[in-house]
């Protein structure tokens, strides 16, 4: 193969010429965009001035916008690069001609304004034209006192102009950026069925019986735990009470006597779980900074089987310590219960005196069990041996639940 000579044909190669722009106005420009730079497709128009003369002639103004922001630089007056340690040349290659030419291209520094900004720079303009005027005078004719204080201010002024725009533009990025952080209504509902303190439920269930499931609230090998030995021996009230783990609750109490009174065969099972319920009466009446010292609960629950109290620690308890929701779940799972108990219905009166509850919380809770709260009429009141106003408190299927307000938290 024989070797490239060194002195190729040189019309392959391109030829160079510098095109004169000293009587010319047209060809390219390069322009800076200090901060941001607006998108690829926003459109950019040319101004020329109209005179004749060689030094207007070559004056420009590039002016373009985009939705929020107005883009402006001229080549003349403050804005001139005239004084540039360089000159910037473009090359154009024509490829019918084989030729590159040089074209010198002037530099245009673009300035940027905030379209929503204009009305109140200019109230801040008209403003800071009043206080020039005054310190005019207070300086001419005020006293040593006050020509001091108004050197002072004006030392301590901050130029808002001297920030620039990009101070607007970080503001902007961050609100975005904040914008993109709120959560939707999705978001939001999606929370609070995580923080809603219920077991599983069957959300298309069509009776209240099928609508929670025991087992997801009560092991049967807690509900096995339960000692209802000596209970049953019970005859009357004050035997019951020395049996019980929480003795001030009437709900508790007026339905074990009622069941250990009864003909027939004893519903063991509806005893035990009246019992356990006991037992949660009595662990929510501790105060949460004992909640889970396992001595201190066996001593004010009479010493509860082991399985009971490893249950309650794991359910009721989170990192040691029994937070305000982990409170909410233990009285809303010990609602279910009572509702289990009692045919799905309970006297939220009841259970607030029980719990030492205000009324308020304690149909706020109900409600977010599924139950239906209303007022019973005096007939009503009647059969449950209760006089006055009294609500009612019935689980519904199928099943629904209170929306929360979303409540910022507090820093």
């Amino acid at each position: 193969m024989a070797k490239r000579k060194h002195n190729e044909d040189s019309s392959s190669h391109p030829q160079f010429q510098v095109a004169d722009s000293k009587h010319s106005a047209s060809g390219p420009t390069l322009v800076t965009f200090p901060g941001t730079q607006p998108a690829d497709d926003t459109l950019f128009d040319t101004y020329k001035h109209r005179s004749s003369g060689d030094d207007k002639k070559k004056q420009k103004i590039i002016a373009g916008e985009t939705q929020k922001i107005e883009f402006v630089g001229k080549n003349y007056g403050a804005d001139s690069t005239s004084d540039l340690p360089c000159r910037y040349m473009v090359a154009v290659y024509d490829k019918k001609d084989n030729t590159i030419t040089l074209q010198e291209a002037p530099v245009i520094n673009m300035h940027r304004t905030v379209k929503a900004l204009k009305g109140i720079k200019s109230q801040v303009t008209a403003q800071n034209s009043f206080l020039e005027a005054k310190n005019a005078l207070g300086d001419t004719f005020g006293t040593k006192k006050a020509r001091q204080q108004i050197k002072s201010m004006e030392r301590n002024e901050v130029k808002v102009e001297s920030l620039g725009q990009d101070v607007v533009s970080t503001m902007q990025n961050e609100i975005d950026v904040a914008a993109q952080a709120v959560p939707t209504v999705d978001m939001i509902k999606e929370d609070q069925e995580n923080q809603r303190p219920v077991p599983p439920y069957d959300a298309a269930a069509t009776a209240p019986a099928d609508i929670y499931n025991m087992d997801d609230i009560v092991s049967a090998e807690e509900l096995n735990a339960v000692p209802i030995k000596d209970i049953l021996k019970c005859t009357n009230l004050q035997e019951l009470k020395e049996q019980l783990p929480f003795t001030l609750s009437e709900f508790v109490n007026t339905r074990v006597l009622s069941i250990i009174n009864s003909k027939g065969k004893i519903d063991r099972k509806q005893v035990r779980v009246l019992v356990y319920i006991s037992y949660l009466m009595a662990y929510y009446q501790m105060r949460p900074v004992l909640a889970n010292k396992r001595d201190e609960i066996n001593t004010i629950l009479y010493n509860p089987p082991s399985a009971i109290v490893d249950r309650m620690l794991e359910r009721y308890t989170t990192g040691g310590r029994r937070t305000p929701l982990m409170a909410d779940k233990l009285v809303c799972y010990m609602m279910l219960l009572c509702l289990m108990a009692n045919n799905y219905t309970v006297i939220p009166e009841t259970l607030a005196s029980d719990l030492s509850l205000k009324p308020t919380k304690t149909i706020n809770l109900l409600k977010n069990v599924g139950c239906k709260v209303e007022m019973l009429t005096a007939s009503q009141a009647a059969e449950f041996g209760i006089k006055g106003k009294v609500r009612r408190a019935s689980l519904i299927a199928p099943v629904t639940f209170p929306v929360a307000r979303k409540i910022p938290e507090r820093k």
